[in-house]
């Protein structure tokens, strides 16, 4: 189940970063919400929830290493494909750089939600997930 809402997860990060701009009802740069670099926080909250469940899924060292590289790569490569003549939207190192902070704090936060789900675990006595040391 975990892996499934992980999936689903990456498939609207996906969606959301690679929309052609013709289908967006306004252009990124005229969006203004009151708060300067919004959609920096939207590029965050995306990849924290990618980085959060996929840790959840694969809670181990390696799967720790694959969720980091992955993650990364697949910020890099949402900015690049942004820039693509066939999506045309706004490419900005700053968006893939809140990216990687997005990432990070669901990869620390998830691994928090492991040593809890074990914790718990335990005290039923289910027995623990494999948790990254």
């Amino acid at each position: 189940m975990r892996r499934i809402a992980a999936l689903v997860w990456t498939s609207l990060l996906l969606v959301a970063c690679l929309i052609p701009s013709y289908l967006l009802r306004v252009n990124e740069s005229q969006v203004h919400v009151g708060i300067s670099h919004a959609d920096k926080l939207v590029h965050a909250f995306l990849f924290a929830g990618f980085g959060f469940l996929w840790i959840l899924a694969a809670p181990s060292r390696r799967g720790l290493i694959g969720v980091l590289v992955v993650g990364i790569l697949l910020a890099a490569l949402t900015e690049i494909g942004q820039g693509l003549p066939i999506i045309g939207r706004d490419t900005d190192p700053l968006d893939g750089l809140a990216d990687v902070v997005g990432l990070l704090i669901g990869l620390i936060v998830g691994l928090g939600g492991v040593r809890a789900l074990n914790g718990w675990r335990m005290r039923l006595e289910v027995g623990p997930l494999e948790e990254v040391a």
